[in-house]
This record gives C-alpha cells, sequence and structure tokens, in this order.
C-alpha cells in the first residue's frame, strides 16, 4: 500500500512543505487546506470539490481539532452535521476522516465526498 519515492522526492517534499509552514497564515479558510494539499500530488479530491473544516471552541476557549469534510467548489454554505456532545479523540477523528473520503467511484485513491 505504501510506495517508496526517492530520496530528492522526500527533500523536495520536505523543502514545500516547510515553505508552506512559514506562510500558512497567509491563507484564509479553506484556502490553507487545499494549498496544503497541492504540495502532495498522490492526494486529490474529486474535481469540483475542495476540502474544508469546522474547529470548535469548547467553554474554557480550548481549540478542538478539526473536522475536515469535502463541498462543491461553488458551495461553501454546506457544513456537516456535528455533534457538540461528542468527544472525539485522534484516533476516532482520523478513522471518521478515512472512513468518509478514502474511496471514491471515480477514481480510486481520491478523497471522496458525502455526495457521492
Amino acid at each position: 500500500m505504501f510506495e517508496s519515492i526517492s530520496e530528492a522526492s522526500a527533500a523536495d517534499l520536505l523543502t514545500q512543505v516547510m515553505a508552506f509552514r512559514t506562510r500558512w497564515q497567509e491563507f484564509e479558510k479553506p484556502d490553507d487546506v487545499n494549498a496544503l494539499i497541492e504540495i502532495f500530488p498522490r492526494v486529490t479530491l474529486r474535481e469540483g470539490y475542495v476540502l474544508d473544516y469546522v474547529q470548535e471552541k469548547t467553554k474554557e476557549g480550548v481549540l478542538l481539532p478539526i473536522q475536515p469534510f469535502a463541498h462543491p467548489s461553488d458551495d461553501d454554505t454546506w457544513l456537516p452535521m456535528i455533534d457538540p456532545d461528542a468527544q472525539l479523540d485522534r484516533e476516532d477523528l482520523v478513522e471518521q476522516f478515512y472512513r468518509t473520503y478514502s474511496s471514491s467511484p471515480v477514481r480510486t485513491g481520491c478523497l471522496s465526498t458525502p455526495f457521492s
């Protein structure tokens, strides 16, 4: 399932990620996550969709982990249904993300959308 990449490709990827990290605050949501995805050529969204996310705060002001979702690029009003009382840990969030976005009837390996 994993493919090796050359040392030169890995170094180039690291350079791009580090460059992104120095300027990530220049991006507005959701352009930040979509700019990051563009660095990784094997990670794609279904054509016409963008990756987005919500990030809630607790009553105490602590930021919760982001909850990613995809929506049509021309409709930024769609939001996932999120249970505010759910306490998901990191493993639950990763599992939820992959369960929701890991398969696509259009192209294997693409991030899918809840609209599939």
